[in-house]
Parts: structure tokens; C-alpha cells; sequence
């Protein structure tokens, strides 16, 4: 499901301001890596076969979910800010992870929260490289400098929304 950006404002600023970061960053975080043609992939999903960071498959999988498919889904990277799986169930997320794709606020909440901590440990820059790849590295230098030049454009989306909504 496709959304516009300008339904993303209150959401992406509310979450943005619950785990005190940049609403700016979540932004390019967002188009980074599910935006395109000023459009925003909901239900956008990939798949990582060789993602080895499992949260207890077992212990918090759903009752009627084979261990087979909550390994697979925690596998996955799910949303507008593309988190995985296992991030969620980390963070306590226990309900099916496939609901996530109808639901932008959890998204955003949990996408923050995880933001919010690689920032926390390591600064923004940094934060927004270990968002991406785990831990800084300098080998996604190329994101991190794709997500503020993306978060350049929030101030400018910010002052579009205002303008059509005061005529």
C-alpha cells in the first residue's frame, strides 16, 4: 500500500518526539528505504536469509505460528523503516509481525525506539550507520549520507502540508 508523504507528517513527528530524535532523520530514514516517486511502501518487506540475530523464536512466537514461519519472519525486514523481525520481538512486540504491515504508528514507535538507542550509543551520524548495518561501519557511508540528504527535504514537505492546509 502506497502512501503519500503528507499523511506520514503527524505520525513520523509524534514518534519521532516520544523517543526524543529528529523527526527530520526518521524522514530520511523512511524514504531511504521505502520511498520512491514521492510515495511510501507501507507494506514493504525483504527478506534476509542470512540475518543470524534471532530473538528467542520459540519463547515469543505466536501459539498457533510454526517456529519455521517466525523464523522466517523475524528474518524480514518489515515497514516504512524497513526494522527487522527480530528488532520487533526484542523491543516486546508479540503479536503476528505480518499485522505490522497494516499498522504505520507500531512501525514508527518500534523503528524510532530502535533509532533512538543507536543513537543514543553512538551520535547521529553513527547511529544512523548502526541503524543500517548493525553496528558504524564506515562500508554504508553512502546510506548515511542518502538519509541526510533525504532529511534535508522534511523542513521543505513540513512548509508545503502548512501551506495547503491554511489555503
Amino acid at each position: 500500500m502506497l502512501i503519500d508523504s503528507g499523511k506520514l507528517i503527524l505520525p513520523i513527528t509524534e514518534a519521532a518526539k516520544k523517543h526524543n530524535i529528529n523527526s527530520a532523520i526518521v524522514y530520511g530514514i523512511i524514504k531511504a528505504e521505502s520511498g520512491y516517486n514521492g510515495k511510501f511502501e507501507l507494506t514493504a518487506a525483504r527478506y534476509e536469509p542470512t540475518y543470524q540475530w534471532l530473538y528467542k523464536p520459540q519463547e515469543v512466537k505466536p501459539a498457533i505460528c510454526s517456529l519455521a514461519t517466525e523464523t522466517c519472519l523475524q528474518r524480514t525486514s518489515i515497514g516504512l523503516m524497513q526494522v527487522m523481525g527480530a528488532v520487533y520481538r526484542e523491543y516486546g512486540y508479540r503479536g503476528w509481525l505480518t499485522d505490522l504491515f497494516k499498522n504505520i504508528k507500531l512501525q514508527l514507535d518500534y523503528g524510532c525506539k530502535h533509532l533512538a538507542g543507536k543513537i543514543k550509543r553512538y551520535g547521529e551520524l553513527r547511529g544512523i550507520s548502526a541503524y543500517n548495518a548493525g553496528s558504524p561501519t564506515s562500508s554504508n557511508a553512502g546510506y548515511v549520507a542518502k538519509v541526510v540528504a533525504y532529511s534535508k527535504e522534511w523542513q521543505s514537505l513540513l512548509l508545503a502540508e502548512s501551506e495547503i492546509a491554511n489555503g
